[in-house]
């Protein structure tokens, strides 16, 4: 081979072996920027998902139900569905995730160590697909910092609330906190029952009217006002456990809310059974369903009002006597 032609097939070689170190170099560039590799996370395929904190866990289920898949945590309570699009869709950005360090020492500070990180499985069929771990919630940028398990670079994800409220691992942060949720143009009467007097505010022609067996007055419309925002939505502070449920009784002398609504509403009437907890809070059962909600005693008390708030039964008995 001639001079030139070898000073040729030197200089092909040398251009081949630059652009391959390029593609190497980008392709590794790409790698570490964004996260990927990840087996498919989508809710449509994965049918498990257990997260762990170092104090508490949960395991949301989810199970086809006709054609749909709904979730259920601690096996049998429906998840709260905004709850569970909002983790969804946090998830679908982990494959867009962006890196924030490549060093181990940032760990801690960022909180996706294995001593403070929230640890998120995710199954299909009783496989593992993958396991991330997520750490602290950065409010000026609302991202979520996320790694892989055992490996070290940190991303970020998009994240519109705290990490650990999109990743709970509290099995009660799932449930739906909704004791009632009725549109108060949807109320047409409140029945209070109590084990020593009944009454009713119902909504008339004529405006509100507090009712009894004995009288029909005029219901001061603040107090109307008050009770119709504290009714169409109440939250529930937490959830009674099982056992401490199962000791509760809720019959026809506990003090009630009767909630009816008007024909056509979306809604339906039900009842809601209040019973003193501790100083500071109530039990509340809502129509047939199981759950025993833990509401604030300040609130339960501006609910359970009494007929004399209206003016009822304050009339003075007329004295007879023998003529």
């Amino acid at each position: 081979m001639k001079g030139r032609q070898v000073r040729l097939v030197l200089a092909a070689l040398v251009v081949v072996g630059l652009a391959g170190l390029v593609f190497r170099v980008l392709s590794s560039s790409e790698d570490e920027i964004v996260l990927s590799g990840l087996l498919p996370l989508e809710r449509e395929f994965i049918d498990r998902v257990v997260i762990k904190s170092p104090d508490s866990e949960a395991v949301v289920e989810g199970r086809l139900i006709g054609s749909r898949k709904s979730w259920f945590v601690n096996a049998t309570d429906p998840v709260f569905v905004p709850k569970i699009d909002q983790f969804w869709g946090a998830v679908d950005g982990v494959g867009q995730a962006g890196l924030i360090a490549l060093n181990t020492a940032n760990h801690e500070r960022m909180g996706v160590d294995d001593a403070s990180g929230i640890r998120v499985e995710f199954y299909l069929s009783g496989a593992l697909q993958e396991q991330l771990v997520i750490g602290a919630w950065n409010p000026d940028v609302r991202l979520c910092y996320v790694r892989r398990a055992g490996q070290a670079a940190v991303y970020g994800i998009e994240c519109p609330a705290p990490a650990a409220s999109i990743f709970d691992p509290n099995p009660d942060g799932w449930r739906n906190p909704y004791v009632v949720a009725i549109p108060r143009q949807d109320i047409e009467t409140l029945v209070f029952s109590y084990p020593d007097q009944e009454f009713a505010l119902s909504l008339t022609d004529a405006g509100w009217k507090a009712v009894n067996p004995e009288e029909e007055l005029d219901a001061d419309p603040f107090v109307v006002e008050t009770l119709l925002r504290n009714v169409e939505v109440i939250v529930a502070a937490g959830f009674a456990e099982d056992d401490e449920a199962d000791e509760l009784t809720f019959d026809a002398a506990t003090p009630s809310i009767r909630v009816v609504t008007r024909e056509g509403a979306a809604n339906p009437p039900t009842r809601l059974r209040f019973l003193p907890r501790d100083e500071e809070t109530y039990y509340v059962k809502s129509g047939s369903q199981p759950t025993v909600f833990i509401i604030d005693r300040r609130l339960a008390e501006l609910l359970l009002v009494r007929q004399d708030a209206f003016g009822l039964g304050l009339a003075p008995e007329s004295d007879e006597t023998d003529g």
